[in-house]
């Protein structure tokens, strides 16, 4: 009887650690943005190992940097959509603290 009461409130306690953690825990960038990001920068390669493009190092500089910033803005956008519409993170800024 008291052995069944103990596992219940080690059961709860474990629960309870589990839920704050994963209350705490930074999840990541938004998957899709990460992929539009991947998919992009693979494509940018592509389009730099082709033909049509001049093999000058400001081109591809300039070609990388485009990549860099559409990456940064769909991630960070992200980012502030889940941040402003998630109603787990009530816009407490302590939850973008991870980012």
């Amino acid at each position: 009887m008291i052995a069944n009461h103990i596992h219940d409130a080690l059961n709860q306690v474990r629960r309870m650690q589990e839920l704050v953690h994963e209350k705490r825990h930074f999840h990541g960038y938004s998957g899709t943005a990460r992929l539009a990001s991947g998919t992009m920068a693979c494509a940018a390669s592509i389009l730099l190992s082709s033909s049509r493009v001049p093999k000058e190092p400001l081109m591809h500089l300039a070609v990388w940097g485009v990549v860099l910033f559409v990456s940064l803005l769909a991630n960070y956008g992200g980012l502030a959509y889940w941040f402003c519409t998630d109603r787990d993170v009530r816009r407490n800024p302590v939850m973008l603290k991870p980012a």
